[in-house]
């Protein structure tokens, strides 16, 4: 989210370009699950720099994203850096995850009385669990058939949404 990191990683695109991109992706389909990967600690990452990145997550309402902690990789440019204090990137890395989860509560909420396709994984603890098309995770009560299923997005539950089967369509 910081064009001075993203060009200290030697990456080819700007803040602005990315986020672009997602708003494109929205205008067409607003519906979709976003996710990205975020390294948080960059050895030239800097506090506003750290705060442009949550700004992005901010800007781009990720359904989800992974994020890791900066950790040097011989064979790269950025392997020779000093690497930034252990706390700091922790205590970014707590920041960062609190937003993700932020993001991902919105992204369930506006779902709520959506009907999605729902793919189911594993019956566990009463719930069937899997993925919708958009990535939220679902969770539907009872054992449900491993297939394709219509469900509706009741409330916010555990990592994701509680669904039930929508037998209307």
């Amino acid at each position: 989210g910081s064009n001075s990191v993203l060009k200290s990683m030697n990456r080819k695109y700007t803040r602005d370009e990315f986020v672009n991109k997602v708003n494109l992706i929205r205008q067409f389909f607003p519906d979709a699950g976003i996710t990205t990967d975020i390294i948080v600690g960059f050895p030239t990452e800097t506090e506003k720099d750290f705060l442009d990145t949550l700004e992005v997550v901010k800007l781009s309402q990720f359904s989800d994203l992974h994020a890791f902690t900066y950790s040097p990789r011989k064979g790269t440019v950025a392997y020779k850096m000093k690497d930034l204090d252990g706390n700091v990137k922790k205590q970014r890395l707590i920041r960062l995850l609190e937003e993700k989860e932020k993001c991902k509560l919105a992204f369930v909420e506006q779902s709520l009385s959506k009907t999605l396709t729902f793919l189911p994984e594993e019956y566990k603890d009463g719930y069937t669990e899997g993925y919708s098309e958009n990535y939220i995770r679902c969770y539907v009560k009872g054992k449900v058939k491993k297939e394709l299923t219509k469900v509706k997005v009741i409330s916010k539950f555990n990592q994701g949404a509680l669904c039930q089967i929508n037998r209307g369509e």
